[in-house]
């Protein structure tokens, strides 16, 4: 399974990865993701919503606020109004 965050300023495993160890499978320094190498990202998930659920919120928050400012950059653009 891959990462589904696109941009990885969103994934709370990478964000935990680099405070805590959240996606931290003893192989960061090979670069890419941990999930990508096999760990399963919905256990991870699970399990650091648990431990860090604001951390998980706010990454959570941030990328639907993103989503939607550019849903609405779009609509504008397309609308002719910006």
């Amino acid at each position: 399974m891959k990462c589904p965050h696109a941009d990885i300023r969103f994934c709370p495993l990478y964000l935990a990865a680099h405070m805590s160890g959240g996606c931290d499978d003893g192989r960061l320094d090979e670069g890419g993701c941990a999930v990508e190498r096999g760990m399963n990202y919905a256990d991870a998930l699970a399990r650091l919503q648990v431990t860090q659920f604001q951390l998980v919120a706010e990454a959570e928050y941030a990328e639907r606020q993103e989503t939607a400012a550019k849903h609405r950059a779009r609509n504008m653009r397309l609308a002719g109004v910006h």
